[in-house]
């Protein structure tokens, strides 16, 4: 609304708008949790500041909705963490190994 010229009230701070929406019990419990993490992914921020180059809502999330929740941006942060993960352990040569690897029963005998 601020951008389109809509917005008649004054400015008010992030805290203010916080409390509008969410008890302080709540906001520190989760979201305060969150959005620190939004940081690393710039596609994620991208999206939600609502930039040109943003990813489209299906290829961030997998899915088409007409409105996302926390938990929308819960399951995302958790997926681009995963992933990020597992680049940085192919780029390491950690985990990218399809050795074989032979474990010993008890008896002696090799299973596979």
């Amino acid at each position: 609304m601020v951008s389109a010229g809509m917005w008649t009230l004054p400015s008010f701070t992030s805290d203010k708008l916080i409390e509008v929406f969410v008890s302080k019990s709540t906001w520190h419990a989760k979201y305060s949790k969150l959005f620190p993490q939004v940081r690393s992914y710039p596609q994620l921020v991208a999206w939600l500041d609502g930039s040109r180059d943003a990813p489209s809502n299906f290829d961030l999330f997998g899915i088409e909705k007409q409105s996302y929740t926390f938990k929308d941006l819960e399951d995302i942060l958790g997926k681009l963490k995963m992933e990020k993960l597992k680049r940085k352990g192919r780029e390491s040569g950690v985990g990218g190994s399809k050795k074989e690897k032979r474990i010993t029963s008890g008896k002696g005998k090799q299973a596979m």
